[in-house]
């Protein structure tokens, strides 16, 4: 899935370039997505800084700017191939459980810079998937564009953890938004949460000592 999610991305890339002014209606979009990065964005010059930039916001486990930038930009066959990889990506993480995913040892490298971030939570280390996941982070940050920006980097199997990755450039306003959100996050049974390997959240000092031992996930992008 990886590789196939690669070529649609370079095929993107590609098309853009063959028009400027794609190009333009490309950077246009993405800094209304993210108006403090339009530096960075407005420089885009070549095929691979654009890819570069894309990958902060796209992975193949989370695509939808790439998918409305294909629409927008009316990309008919990569619009459609996008949305046939959504299909099997859903169907994939619904079926799969994150302990067997932690197994598999696949892992998601990120982009240059990028920085962790931990959800460590109360589910059933036996049941949770990785569609589970992606259905708390969109929850969890439905009134803020930071969802999108959120990828699973890979699982760990002690005590069930995903790691995800974010721009180091987002660290601050994650931090920021975790703290001023402490209610949601404990009604989403969040333990804790690390951002770059600071403790913003943490509610572990209120759980019995089984809680914290058998069902633990932890995220980090």
């Amino acid at each position: 899935m990886t590789t196939e999610f690669a070529n649609i991305l370079k095929r993107f890339v590609i098309q853009i370039f063959k028009e400027r002014e794609n190009l333009k209606g490309v950077k246009m979009s993405l800094v209304g997505i993210r108006p403090s990065r339009r530096k960075e964005i407005v420089e885009i010059d070549d095929e691979t800084e654009l890819i570069q930039v894309l990958r902060n916001y796209c992975s193949l486990r989370k695509f939808p700017i790439l998918t409305s930038l294909a629409r927008d930009m009316k990309m008919t066959d990569i619009t459609e191939e996008l949305n046939q990889f959504e299909k099997k990506r859903k169907e994939f993480y619904s079926d799969i459980l994150a302990k067997d995913f932690a197994k598999s040892a696949i892992e998601y490298c990120g982009t240059t810079g990028s920085r962790e971030v931990t959800f460590e939570v109360t589910w059933s280390i036996d049941k949770a998937t990785l569609d589970d996941l992606e259905q708390f982070l969109a929850a969890a940050f439905r009134s803020h564009d930071i969802n999108m920006l959120i990828h699973l980097k890979a699982v760990r199997n002690s005590r069930l953890k995903f790691v995800c990755v974010i721009p180091h450039w987002l660290v601050d306003e994650m931090k920021d938004y975790v703290m001023k959100n402490g209610d949601l996050f404990k009604s989403k049974e969040v333990v804790e949460i690390t951002v770059d390997g600071t403790i913003v959240f943490s509610v572990k000092h209120l759980l019995e000592p089984h809680q914290l031992g058998t069902c633990n996930i932890h995220c980090r992008k």
